[in-house]
Order: structure tokens, then C-alpha cells, then sequence
């Protein structure tokens, strides 16, 4: 209890100017409250955020347009640019982030490439360095086929429920899934750059 200004005695926690204290608000007046507080705290920046995600698709645009272009008018630039970026970017991260297992394949695919690359970029080709190249990369490129399709039915299996008959997580079945077909897309797209860059070799 407590006495007020004029002798009239009133309750402690009595709400004052119309405030009511926190405690005594129902969880789902708090969660209001909260969220009241977090817009007046993040006033005025819906207008950055528009500005921001303006600013994000006209960079995006602009970026695809400078690629394409560039592709189309220095085609060799380009391709060796993104190859040099794919080669070295994702083992950057990997090496950073100890994924061996990635590494470990990254090394095989380079070892047989550069070996590959090597023998068609000899001043004198042998007559069986066509042949040895037309395998090489037809081997990439059904390796890379099956490891999307594999990984493809994973995702769709994890998706449908059949993680179960496994005894995993339908988290785990996923990322297998997703590992399969990450493998595929990149060895595939390096094969097809490293088979490129060895026919212009050899024609030359």
C-alpha cells in the first residue's frame, strides 16, 4: 500500500498514467508490445530496404549483360577466366573448411587433366591423342550424367519419405543427394571447359 497526495491509499502496482507494467501483461500483449517496439525501432527503412534491393537487381542485370557480352566478343578470355575461377574458388573453401573428400577428387580430375592437357598441347601430336582425349572427357561426361541423375533420385526419395527404409534422417538423405549432384554439375562443366580448351589446342 501506498499514500497518495490527498490521503487516498492506493495499490503499488496500480497502473500509473495509463501504463501498464510488463508482468502483468498477457503473452500475447508482450509479443504485441514487442513487436510495437520493433517497428518504431526500425522506422523508415522499408525505404532502404527498396533502395538495397533495387540497387541488388540492377546489379545483377547489369553484371549478366558485362558476362555476356564478354563471352560473345572474347570468348577465350572468358572461358579461361571462369575455368581459372572454378578450379581455384571451391578448393579455396574446401581447404579452408577441411572437406577433404573434395580436395581429394579435385586432385584426381586435375592430375588426369593437366596430363591430358599436356599431351594435346604437345608440338607434335601423336595419333593417339585424339582418341585418348575423346575418352577422357566422354568419361567425364557420363560420370557427370550419372552422378546428377544418382543424386537427383536421392533428393526425390528423401523428399517422398523414403529416408526410413535407410534408417536416416530426411536431412541426411538430402545431402547426399545434393553432394551427388554438386559433384556432377562441376566436373561436368570442367570436363566440357578442359574439353574445349584441348580440341583448340590440338587444331591449332
Amino acid at each position: 500500500l501506498k499514500m497518495g497526495q490527498h490521503g487516498a491509499i492506493r495499490l503499488q502496482n496500480e497502473v500509473q498514467d495509463g501504463v501498464i507494467p510488463v508482468h502483468e501483461l498477457t503473452e500475447e500483449e508482450q509479443w504485441a508490445e514487442e513487436h510495437r517496439k520493433m517497428h518504431e525501432k526500425h522506422k523508415g527503412h522499408d525505404a532502404m530496404h527498396m533502395e538495397m534491393m533495387l540497387i541488388f537487381i540492377i546489379s545483377v542485370v547489369v553484371g549478366q549483360i558485362f558476362l555476356v557480352t564478354w563471352k560473345r566478343k572474347h570468348f577465350k578470355s572468358y572461358q579461361m577466366c571462369t575455368l581459372i575461377g572454378m578450379i581455384t574458388i571451391p578448393v579455396y573453401v574446401c581447404f579452408s573448411r577441411s572437406w577433404w573428400r573434395f580436395i581429394a577428387t579435385w586432385l584426381v580430375f586435375i592430375v588426369f587433366s593437366a596430363f591430358i592437357w599436356i599431351r594435346a598441347s604437345a608440338q607434335h601430336i601423336s595419333g593417339g591423342t585424339p582418341r585418348m582425349v575423346y575418352k577422357w572427357f566422354l568419361f567425364l561426361h557420363k560420370m557427370s550424367y550419372v552422378l546428377g541423375v544418382v543424386g537427383y533420385l536421392i533428393m526425390m526419395a528423401a523428399l517422398l519419405g523414403f529416408h526410413v527404409l535407410f534408417g536416416v534422417t530426411q536431412p541426411t538423405l538430402m545431402d547426399v543427394g545434393i553432394l551427388f549432384m554438386f559433384y556432377g554439375v562441376y566436373y561436368g562443366v570442367l570436363g566440357r571447359d578442359f574439353a574445349h580448351i584441348c580440341t583448340d589446342r590440338m587444331a591449332s
